[in-house]
């Protein structure tokens, strides 16, 4: 048993420290250009939906059909709470409690994370932010 702990450790360890130094690099800027999006690609989406679930953000019924491609309205969502305060929304990845994510959460953000249309190619054609979202919500799980 400990040594399976400690081998989930030494797993995990590296998956930290990598997404630390990519919050680390991290620009505000990389955020509000994210923010000016006019019609997100998925893979935008999906990593808004992230953010969302990670911190606990439902989105409003009101901003359905705001932005096309935004189904789930995860987009307007961020987009309003996270994307328009970038200092505060960096300083919430980094200050992430996560010993205590539900289980909930875990479900949808592994689903996401294990998607077609959330892989880090994708990610990295769309936004530099979106690369460090990616790699800290897989890093907190």
């Amino acid at each position: 048993m400990k040594a399976d702990a400690e081998y989930e450790l030494s797993k995990a360890t590296p998956l930290l420290e990598e997404a630390a130094r990519v919050l680390q690099e991290l620009k505000k800027d990389d955020f509000y250009i994210l923010a000016q999006i006019k019609k997100p690609t998925p893979a935008v989406v999906l990593g808004m939906e992230v953010s969302c679930h990670m911190m606990q953000l439902k989105p409003k019924k009101q901003a359905i059909n705001k932005v096309e491609g935004d189904t789930g309205v995860y987009f307007e969502t961020a987009r309003t709470n996270l994307l328009s305060a970038p200092g505060q929304f960096m300083k919430s990845m980094q200050d992430y409690d996560k010993e205590n994510i539900t289980e909930n959460t875990v479900k949808r953000v592994g689903a996401i994370i294990s998607s077609e249309d959330f892989t880090m190619e994708k990610v990295k054609s769309a936004s530099q932010a979106l690369v460090a979202i990616l790699k800290w919500s897989t890093a907190m799980l």
